[in-house]
């Protein structure tokens, strides 16, 4: 039941998108690969959820608050389990939006990715065909050559490429983080791109195609976001800076005045 849901109202209508995009690009440049679709599709999928993702990265700052809160009660309360447990469902509910956008982005993503796998698995193949709406119709080829690399099976470059961007994006996340950096982020920093490696050594490569543009879309979200906060932050230093010399100014410019009344 759950699985015919998701295959006709998720799966089916970004298969078609996928195929649509293929045989649009196809008919231009013949013989494009589907690994550049993936590419093209990944970046429409960020930019659609551009407004998400800039609000879930900048609730960061309101995740950490939260759980110092909770920590402090846990502390105070560490004799009355009941009522840290009613602290927390109250501290969730002030901030259902918080909760709701990190639950959403969260969905979205493992969705897509579920997506990609299922494609590469079957889709390229022509085993959903049957899936494909009347006004299309499935390739009679799909190209899975991207660079050299067959997308549909596992690729250990692919791999190692996508745990070295993971790495990078945890490194770049610790920079920019405005809290200081704990042993559990250290932790995580090294940890997480060897989990990734295992999780992602046996998926089809096309799926890593995906994760590497998506994690590289967030690299430069970070940079726009970090330069946006330098930025803010000179700004704000300068703004003494310019009221001193305004205050300086305002007394010269009086005097000005007074002497041309007298003159």
């Amino acid at each position: 039941m759950i699985y015919s849901f998701l295959l006709h109202w998720f799966y089916q209508p970004l298969f078609n998108f996928l195929i649509f995009l293929y045989s649009a690009l196809n008919f231009i440049y013949p013989g494009i690969s589907i690994g550049t679709v993936v590419i093209l599709f990944t970046l429409i999928f960020r930019f659609v959820i551009l407004p998400l993702s800039w609000k879930s990265d900048y609730s960061e700052q309101e995740k950490r608050e939260i759980a110092k809160k909770v920590a402090e009660f846990e502390t105070l309360y560490k004799d009355n389990p009941g009522k840290i447990k009613e602290f927390k469902k109250s501290i969730l509910w002030k901030n259902k939006r918080l909760v709701f956008f990190e639950f959403f982005n969260l969905v979205l993503q493992i969705g897509i990715a579920l997506f990609l796998f299922k494609f590469f698995t079957t889709g390229v193949t022509g085993q959903d065909a049957d899936l494909v709406y009347p006004l299309l119709s499935h390739p009679a080829e799909i190209n899975t050559y991207f660079m050299g690399i067959n997308l549909d099976h596992p690729n250990l470059q692919l791999n190692l490429l996508n745990s070295l961007i993971i790495f990078v994006v945890e490194l770049l996340s610790l920079w920019s983080q405005p809290w200081p950096v704990t042993k559990s982020d250290l932790t995580t920093l090294f940890a997480l791109p060897v989990i990734a490696f295992i999780f992602f050594g046996r998926m089809p490569a096309g799926k890593k195609l995906f994760v590497i543009t998506t994690l590289s879309f967030t690299i430069g979200l970070i940079i726009v976001k970090r330069v946006l906060y330098l930025y803010h932050k000179i700004k704000e230093k300068l703004k003494p800076a310019e009221a001193e010399v305004q205050a300086k100014d305002q007394p010269q410019g009086e005097n000005d005045k007074k002497e041309e009344k007298n003159g």
